[in-house]
């Protein structure tokens, strides 16, 4: 049975799993997809699915910043991480972080922050999850 989840346009392969270090601490969360370790290290596996960035290209330089907001707001949507304001708001932290890492301009970085968690922050809560069809 193959899972398909509309809205997803960018996929990980396999052998470009994306490791991250982050600020958010204390918890330890495996999935299929996503693993984020009690020292910070997020591990977004093959197969884990993005959107990339709403309403802008993604590009080389943005796409793993985009990757690793989705992974946490996955780890939201999932009630693996609780979703409240603080780690909405460290999501896009860190987006930004991996952005400024990879190249993106600060002041672009920061724009991407804010457009998603004002915007996006809704979508980590797992009210809000979209549905998953199965196909065969």
């Amino acid at each position: 049975m193959i899972r398909y989840q509309k809205g997803f346009k960018f996929w990980i392969k396999e052998g470009d799993d994306k490791f991250i270090q982050t600020d958010i601490k204390g918890y330890y969360i495996v999935t299929k997809v996503v693993v984020l370790h009690a020292n910070g290290w997020l591990h977004i596996k093959k197969h884990f699915g993005s959107d990339g960035g709403t309403g802008v290209k993604t590009t080389k330089k943005n796409s793993r910043g985009f990757f690793t907001h989705d992974a946490l707001f996955y780890l939201m949507k999932t009630r693996e991480l609780p979703c409240t304001k603080e780690n909405i708001k460290q999501a896009g932290m860190e987006m930004q972080k991996v952005h400024i890492e990879d190249g993106v301009w600060k002041w672009l970085a920061r724009i991407y922050n804010f457009g998603g968690t004002k915007f996006g922050g809704k979508y980590a809560n797992p009210k809000n999850a979209p549905k998953i069809y199965k196909t065969k």
